[in-house]
């Protein structure tokens, strides 16, 4: 932490130029340019592995491109992070569920509505699944 007339510490400096990356990244998901995105979140991963956010982002690139194996690899490690973030468990269960894993989908579907009961996404897909 910088003093009244001091310089900013490596801490605060490292934290800033962290912050930094994470808003490129999100910047480039906005303008939809998924490649450098992805190799930015990747390059990010490699240096801070366990950030929730961009295991999301990454994880929601590999599913829309239906790479749905690299998407659950990336989004299992954000559900060890936040287990009950309704967003990352949704797209979860349809990575599953695009994988033919009803019973996975259906455990990812069931933890949003101990969470979310209302949860009209994972209500319907829950209700399509071949259980």
């Amino acid at each position: 932490m910088a003093g009244l007339f001091g310089r900013p510490s490596e801490g605060s400096l490292r934290r800033k130029r962290s912050a930094d990356r994470i808003r490129r990244v999100r910047k480039l998901v906005r303008g939809r340019r998924y490649d450098e995105a992805l190799a930015e979140g990747l390059e990010y991963l490699a240096d801070v592995p366990h950030n929730h956010d961009v295991l999301f982002i990454v994880g929601g690139i590999y599913y829309m491109r239906g790479r749905h194996r690299e998407a659950l690899e990336y989004l299992g490690r954000a559900a060890e992070i936040g287990e009950y973030d309704v967003d990352m468990l949704l797209l979860k269960a349809n990575a599953h569920r695009a994988l033919g894993e009803d019973a996975r989908a259906a455990e990812c579907c069931r933890r949003i509505l101990e969470v979310d009961g209302g949860n009209r996404g994972a209500r319907e897909l829950l209700g399509g699944l071949d259980l």
